[in-house]
């Protein structure tokens, strides 16, 4: 078998028994170890998606003739990944106005579906925020933004969310625009600041 990593040669000793899987996973650690991250895989040319590795992660190494691997150092990612999650904060930020309107107007259906792109949102942000840490092996009760620890930003935010919550429960749409206006929007605005600083600093 022939593999490159980034385009360089790599030596895989296909001993008896070796899976596809077992080399896959012993090029993960080589590379972690170098700082980097595995971002794409072809095998004999196709790439290889998640699903697909799993299928063919337990035949044997011999079967293929070619690998090749893309890598990316891992602060490269990290900074990219959070300076993403910023413009996608930005685009909630920026329909806050239009999502309080039409709750305001008492256009309920369209207020709620556009509530719900940012809330899925939000969780995209928080699942990509903790793949990050553990990718830098961030400690985020420690590691400060803004004058916090991440840990207590995010407290703060789940406060917010439970207040929506609520008034949600409650059908109190005058109470969830105030939520909106006085605590998401602007808290949305501090999360844009808080992942560029955690991006200078990475």
């Amino acid at each position: 078998m022939e593999m490159k990593v980034d385009g360089a040669s790599r030596n895989v000793e296909l001993v008896e028994g070796i899976s596809l899987g077992d080399v896959l996973d012993e090029a993960r650690v080589k590379v972690l170890g170098e700082g980097r991250v595995i971002t794409r895989i072809e095998v004999d040319g196709d790439v290889l998606e998640a699903g697909k590795q799993d299928e063919l992660r337990d035949r044997s190494a011999r079967e293929f003739g070619r690998v090749e691997i893309t890598t990316r150092g891992t602060d490269e990612l990290a900074r990219e990944t959070l300076l993403e999650l910023v413009r996608h904060l930005e685009q909630v930020e920026g329909v806050m106005p239009e999502l309080v309107g039409y709750l305001e107007e008492d256009k309920i259906q369209e207020g709620m579906a556009l509530l719900a792109s940012c809330c899925q949102m939000w969780a995209v942000v928080q699942d990509a925020l903790s793949k990050v840490g553990i990718l830098l092996e961030w400690d985020y009760g420690s590691v400060e933004a803004e004058g916090k620890t991440v840990s207590e930003w995010l407290g703060e935010m789940e406060v917010t969310l439970r207040g929506m919550n609520e008034a949600l429960t409650n059908r109190d749409f005058v109470l969830l625009c105030e939520v909106l206006r006085h605590e998401f929007s602007p808290g949305m605005r501090s999360w844009q600041g808080i992942l560029s600083h955690l991006a200078e600093n990475v």
